[in-house]
């Protein structure tokens, strides 16, 4: 019997997509790991609750009733 001449061609584009997938993937990667992954964590409340009494926003009575708020020691 003869062939219809499509051969390995269906596997042959598997194979390419899944290279090329592979290959995004990758530079995806690495593009996130070269320009720092995610980005700067968010401040958490006691921070922020930190850096404005520091910064006088906030009187000592203010700053200890929103520790008792938040639950912070």
């Amino acid at each position: 019997m003869m062939s219809c001449g499509f051969g390995m061609w269906p596997l042959s584009l598997l194979i390419l997509g899944v290279f090329l997938i592979g290959v995004t993937v990758f530079v995806v990667w690495m593009v996130r790991q070269l320009t720092g992954g995610q980005g700067p964590r968010p401040d958490s409340p006691e921070d922020i609750l930190r850096r404005r009494f520091a910064a006088g926003e906030l009187s000592q009575a203010d700053y200890e009733q929103a520790r008792r708020t938040l639950g912070l020691r």
